[in-house]
């Protein structure tokens, strides 16, 4: 099963191969979205932005950038990912303090 190290959280877990990020984030308490974004958010449609993460290795842990992905980040850092839009492949190393 692949590793996600959340970096900035000092938090490790693993997921099944080919489960979504925010789902696994949200499940092993990772804190991914910073304040009211915790409520108000698109629940995983990749509508709003903000479950933003950045790959910190191993790009080929996640899959390729989703159209919808491609669109909301245009121009941005090709590591910087949706985490609803993304599915665990590999052991990853991410962080959610994007700035």
């Amino acid at each position: 099963m692949p590793k996600v190290f959340v970096k900035d959280q000092d938090l490790e877990f693993k997921c099944e191969p080919g489960a979504n990020l925010r789902t696994a984030m949200l499940n092993n308490r990772a804190k991914l979205y910073k304040g009211m974004s915790r409520f108000l958010n698109c629940h995983g449609h990749g509508m709003c932005g903000t479950c933003l993460v950045r790959l910190e290795s191993n790009p080929a842990g996640l899959t390729d950038r989703t159209e919808i992905e491609n669109r909301k980040l245009f121009g941005t850092n090709p590591h910087v990912r949706l985490a609803c839009q993304a599915e665990v492949c590999g052991d990853i190393e991410i962080t959610t303090d994007i700035d």
